[in-house]
């Protein structure tokens, strides 16, 4: 803390000019910080993509509309695995690790593991996304490498992360109940576990669908559940599809209505819904623009 003023590092696998609900939600709480008083450093790597496309970013430190951000060496670029060199600065009072996913979890807290700075981890749902993941590991329709892969991401969660979670943590944030009570299962110590809801800003509920995107996929307005979501395995949109089944045999017509990008889960998730009779039922819109929205 430098002249009483508080200072937080908040950590990223990817940021802008990528896109994505915990970008959104970093930068919103970062403008939210800053008005309170709050210095904040974003740090991130400097390959990311842009729907399809591997972009390199220069390293760098600047300021983009009022965030300062840092642009660190990516270690493996080109997955990206989300492994870097981390430049915390030495005035920092907090680190917030933002999001989840396996080796970007594990490296960063292995490298922050002798930090005597205080570790807070808004999980985003990912870790308990990967604690849960044998429940789809043990579904007939995947095949031996999707299986295999999602049990070295479940059993790395549940033996490695927890592990230094528990042992480096300060705190760990939950945006549910639900997934709190999924992360003391797995040995969390309660203590350190306070759930804090994802913010939405008021305005996002006066958008409404313009009628001929609604015509084009064949929707009823407001007759439908949608996501807005990577199509990922870790997103579990397969629970959606699921859900989607019980309802329509209780004679509840709905459709769902999948929206964002696809990184590999699709052909799963339509496998799925073929599988228990209702593919006609599941839409993918792809990526939606904001042309395709009306206020």
């Amino acid at each position: 803390m430098v002249g009483g003023q508080l200072k937080v590092a908040m950590i990223v696998s990817r940021f802008l000019p990528a896109r994505g609900g915990i970008i959104n939600q970093v930068i919103l709480l970062a403008n939210e910080l800053i008005k309170r008083g709050v210095e904040v450093e974003i740090h991130t790597g400097n390959v990311t993509f842009i729907g399809d496309k591997r972009v390199l970013l220069p390293l760098s430190r600047l300021n983009f509309d009022g965030l300062s951000i840092v642009i660190e060496r990516d270690i493996l670029p080109v997955a990206p695995l989300h492994v870097r060199n981390l430049k915390i600065s030495e005035d920092v009072d907090v680190i917030n690790i933002r999001g989840h996913a396996e080796l970007f979890t594990i490296s960063t807290l292995l490298r922050l593991y002798k930090t005597p700075k205080p570790i807070v981890i808004t999980t985003h749902g990912g870790l308990s996304a990967s604690l849960l993941l044998p429940l789809m590991a043990n579904q007939s329709d995947l095949s031996l490498r999707k299986h295999t892969k999602v049990t070295l991401k479940h059993l790395s969660a549940k033996n490695v992360v927890i592990r230094l979670i528990n042992r480096r943590v300060s705190m760990i944030i939950p945006f549910s109940e639900i997934e709190k009570r999924i992360l003391l299962t797995y040995g969390i110590d309660p203590t350190r576990v306070h759930i804090i809801r994802n913010y939405v800003p008021d305005k996002y509920f006066e958008l409404k669908p313009k009628k001929e995107v609604l015509e084009e996929y064949g929707l009823r307005p407001y007759e439908y559940i949608i996501t807005v979501s990577r199509m990922d395995y870790n997103k579990s949109l397969d629970q959606v599809i699921r859900a989607l089944a019980l309802l329509r045999k209780q004679g509840v017509e709905t459709d769902y209505v999948m929206i964002g990008p696809d990184e590999g889960a699709l052909n799963y998730y339509f496998k799925l819904a073929n599988k228990i009779g209702i593919r006609d039922r599941v839409k993918y819109l792809g990526v939606i623009g904001k042309e395709k929205v009306s206020y």
